[in-house]
């Protein structure tokens, strides 16, 4: 659900398209990944 209120708002209030919403979640996908990869590392 608060995914889903994320997407509502970034769509919604600050006129992102559904897309850049999306591709706004894979970014942070990405980057939570990798961070966490490399405290892995460490």
């Amino acid at each position: 659900m608060v995914l889903r209120s994320v997407h509502s708002v970034l769509v919604e209030e600050y006129g992102l398209p559904t897309w850049g919403s999306y591709l706004v979640f894979a970014l942070a996908t990405i980057l939570v990944g990798a961070l966490l990869g490399l405290v892995g590392i460490i």
